[in-house]
Protein backbone atom coordinates (compact mmCIF):
# COMPACT_ATOMS: atom_id res chain seq x y z
CA UNK A 1 0.00 0.00 0.00
CA UNK A 2 2.77 2.06 0.82
CA UNK A 3 4.80 1.77 -2.42
CA UNK A 4 1.08 2.47 -4.29
CA UNK A 5 0.89 5.72 -2.21
CA UNK A 6 4.22 7.21 -2.99
CA UNK A 7 3.51 5.75 -6.81
CA UNK A 8 0.64 7.89 -7.04
CA UNK A 9 2.13 10.71 -5.31
CA UNK A 10 5.73 11.38 -7.11
CA UNK A 11 4.75 9.75 -10.07
CA UNK A 12 1.43 10.62 -11.67
CA UNK A 13 0.72 14.18 -10.17
CA UNK A 14 4.05 15.53 -11.38
CA UNK A 15 3.72 14.63 -14.55
CA UNK A 16 0.47 15.60 -15.27
CA UNK A 17 -1.66 12.45 -16.01
CA UNK A 18 -3.97 13.50 -12.87
CA UNK A 19 -4.80 17.21 -12.87
CA UNK A 20 -6.72 18.99 -10.09
CA UNK A 21 -8.26 21.67 -9.11
CA UNK A 22 -6.20 25.10 -6.99
CA UNK A 23 -5.17 24.08 -4.99
CA UNK A 24 -3.23 21.40 -6.44
CA UNK A 25 -0.39 18.88 -5.28
CA UNK A 26 0.99 19.20 -9.06
CA UNK A 27 1.87 23.18 -8.30
CA UNK A 28 4.64 23.05 -5.76
CA UNK A 29 5.72 21.22 -2.74
CA UNK A 30 4.09 20.71 0.14
CA UNK A 31 5.57 20.11 3.20
CA UNK A 32 4.50 18.38 6.27
CA UNK A 33 5.24 19.68 9.90
CA UNK A 34 4.73 18.09 13.00
CA UNK A 35 5.31 18.49 16.88
CA UNK A 36 4.03 20.80 19.41
CA UNK A 37 4.82 24.18 17.83
CA UNK A 38 4.93 22.24 14.30
CA UNK A 39 8.61 22.64 14.21
CA UNK A 40 9.50 19.48 13.16
CA UNK A 41 10.66 18.25 9.28
CA UNK A 42 8.61 15.56 8.61
CA UNK A 43 8.89 15.32 4.81
CA UNK A 44 8.15 16.81 1.30
CA UNK A 45 4.74 15.30 0.14
CA UNK A 46 5.36 15.75 -3.53
CA UNK A 47 8.96 15.57 -3.74
CA UNK A 48 10.80 12.23 -5.54
CA UNK A 49 11.61 9.36 -4.36
CA UNK A 50 15.17 9.94 -4.47
CA UNK A 51 14.65 13.38 -2.98
CA UNK A 52 16.21 14.44 0.58
CA UNK A 53 13.78 14.57 2.87
CA UNK A 54 10.87 13.23 0.93
CA UNK A 55 8.01 11.06 1.91
CA UNK A 56 8.48 9.27 -1.30
CA UNK A 57 12.17 8.31 -0.31
CA UNK A 58 12.17 5.07 1.68
CA UNK A 59 15.92 5.01 2.49
CA UNK A 60 15.35 7.99 4.45
CA UNK A 61 14.11 9.31 8.01
CA UNK A 62 10.95 10.96 6.40
CA UNK A 63 9.71 8.42 4.23
CA UNK A 64 10.91 4.44 6.33
CA UNK A 65 8.74 3.03 7.88
CA UNK A 66 11.35 2.82 10.72
CA UNK A 67 12.35 6.09 10.52
CA UNK A 68 11.79 8.60 13.52
CA UNK A 69 10.68 11.13 11.88
CA UNK A 70 8.10 8.97 9.89
CA UNK A 71 4.17 9.29 9.42
CA UNK A 72 5.07 5.77 7.89
CA UNK A 73 6.45 4.46 11.15
CA UNK A 74 3.65 2.99 13.41
CA UNK A 75 5.75 3.02 16.52
CA UNK A 76 7.03 7.18 15.89
CA UNK A 77 5.56 10.07 17.71
CA UNK A 78 4.30 10.88 14.22
CA UNK A 79 2.71 7.68 12.74
CA UNK A 80 1.92 5.98 15.81
CA UNK A 81 -2.07 5.59 16.41
CA UNK A 82 -1.46 6.69 20.86
CA UNK A 83 1.40 9.48 20.18
CA UNK A 84 -0.73 13.71 20.60
CA UNK A 85 1.45 14.28 17.51
CA UNK A 86 0.16 11.81 15.36
CA UNK A 87 -1.32 11.92 12.00
CA UNK A 88 -3.09 8.39 12.98
CA UNK A 89 -4.06 9.34 16.06
CA UNK A 90 -7.90 10.45 16.03
CA UNK A 91 -7.62 12.25 18.58
CA UNK A 92 -4.14 13.79 18.43
CA UNK A 93 -3.95 17.64 19.92
CA UNK A 94 -0.95 18.47 17.79
CA UNK A 95 -1.57 16.40 14.76
CA UNK A 96 0.88 17.20 11.41
CA UNK A 97 0.01 20.39 9.44
CA UNK A 98 0.77 20.70 5.83
CA UNK A 99 2.13 23.61 4.33
CA UNK A 100 3.80 25.33 1.40
CA UNK A 101 6.94 26.05 0.37
CA UNK A 102 6.00 29.87 1.31
CA UNK A 103 4.82 28.50 5.00
CA UNK A 104 0.95 29.18 3.77
CA UNK A 105 -1.30 26.30 5.92
CA UNK A 106 -3.08 24.02 3.96
CA UNK A 107 -4.57 21.94 7.20
CA UNK A 108 -3.91 19.27 9.24
CA UNK A 109 -2.74 15.60 8.31
CA UNK A 110 -5.24 13.44 10.38
CA UNK A 111 -7.38 10.46 10.01
CA UNK A 112 -10.08 12.34 12.00
CA UNK A 113 -11.62 14.76 9.06
CA UNK A 114 -14.58 16.00 10.79
CA UNK A 115 -12.00 17.47 13.59
CA UNK A 116 -9.34 18.19 10.87
CA UNK A 117 -9.63 19.55 7.52
CA UNK A 118 -7.19 19.90 4.75
CA UNK A 119 -7.95 22.02 1.81
CA UNK A 120 -6.01 19.84 -0.72
CA UNK A 121 -9.08 17.60 -1.57
CA UNK A 122 -6.02 15.32 -2.74
CA UNK A 123 -5.06 14.54 0.44
CA UNK A 124 -8.16 14.22 2.19
CA UNK A 125 -8.11 10.35 1.66
CA UNK A 126 -3.99 10.10 2.45
CA UNK A 127 -3.58 10.01 5.79
CA UNK A 128 -6.47 6.90 6.17
CA UNK A 129 -3.91 4.69 3.74
CA UNK A 130 -0.94 5.52 5.71
CA UNK A 131 -2.54 4.94 8.95
CA UNK A 132 -3.96 1.45 7.92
Amino acid sequence: MLKFLRLAISTLLPIGIVSFASPSLAEGHFLIFGGRGHNVFLGCITCGEYDQGSINNQFNDEGSQFGKRSIFNQFSDYGSQFSDYSACNPRANYPPIVVDEDGIFYGYLNVNSRRYSISIPQLSGFTAGVCR
